[in-house]
């Protein structure tokens, strides 16, 4: 019985990976307003603009400013995108180098680049499952479709994100060499994450106080950040996050995570 199931859901993932890809592929090609849209465009494109003109200045507004109004990285993201709606403010919160790093593919238009960063960042999930799936008990195949298909890692591709290159391979990388014993090597990849430094902290915490519980690691944030900042974090990714998410959408979330863990459970289980 679990071979038919691991088999009809292994199916069912290869063909909405494909369908994804399919996806990803139509709206480079024919919705620029898609493209334009996204976080890459809007942001790492715009940057990498930029970085090219030598003027590192203009990614961020001056020291006076209370907003990102009036200030020149919006007003080149417009000139640069003809399809941002008028009142949208797009900004660049990230360090220079990361800027320096987007501008080779800023040489491209702005279509292709997006498609250039979409099939890294599948390189660098094909990687991950690579290193994870010994770890996991896991074939590369399912590793690579239990990440894919799982929408948040696959909206972090969708929308150009720097979280997947710059964060989660570094932290897999590192892991997988510290596993092998290669501290210097583990600590180099980890350092990568301060490109993206969302992920480290959470990482660094956890690796410390791993064995005390997730209650210790909450009450130690908020000992070390303050309580306003703690509860500005749950605000931005709680509350605005799942507001702006329909209920048909969280559903649908809902029901894929629950289908992945199964999936997950049985390949774990079976020689299949």
């Amino acid at each position: 019985m679990s071979f038919y199931l691991i088999l009809a859901l292994r199916a069912s993932a290869v063909l909405l990976c494909a369908s994804m890809i399919w996806w990803l592929l139509w709206v480079d090609f024919h919705r620029l307003d898609l493209v334009e849209a996204t976080d890459f465009a809007n942001s790492c494109y715009v940057a990498g603009k930029i970085a090219q003109s030598g003027n590192l200045q203009l990614l961020y507004p001056s020291m006076t400013a209370t907003s990102y109004v009036g200030s020149s990285f919006p007003a080149m993201a417009h000139d640069l995108l003809g399809a941002l709606p008028v009142g949208s403010y797009p900004v660049w919160q990230y360090s220079p180098l990361n800027a320096f790093l987007f501008s080779y593919l800023s040489y491209f238009n702005v279509d292709t680049a997006l498609l250039i960063w979409q099939i890294l960042n599948g390189a660098a999930t094909v990687a991950i499952a690579a290193m994870m799936s010994k770890s996991f008990r896991l074939k590369i195949l399912d590793a690579f479709l239990f990440c894919f298909c799982f929408a948040p890692w696959f909206m972090m591709i969708k929308f150009g994100q720097q979280g997947l290159i710059f964060g989660v391979l570094p932290l897999c990388l590192s892991f997988w060499l510290a596993l092998r014993k290669r501290s210097v090597l583990s600590g180099l990849c980890l350092s990568i994450t301060l490109l993206n430094t969302s992920l480290l902290p959470v990482f660094l915490l956890h690796s410390c106080i791993g064995g005390i519980g997730k209650f210790s690691l909450v009450l130690l944030w908020v000992l070390c950040f303050g309580l306003c900042f703690f509860f500005s974090l749950l605000r931005r990714y709680c509350c605005r996050g799942f507001t702006a998410l329909s209920s048909q959408s969280c559903i649908s979330s809902i029901r894929i995570w629950c289908i992945e863990r199964l999936y997950i459970h049985l390949c774990r289980h079976s020689q299949f």
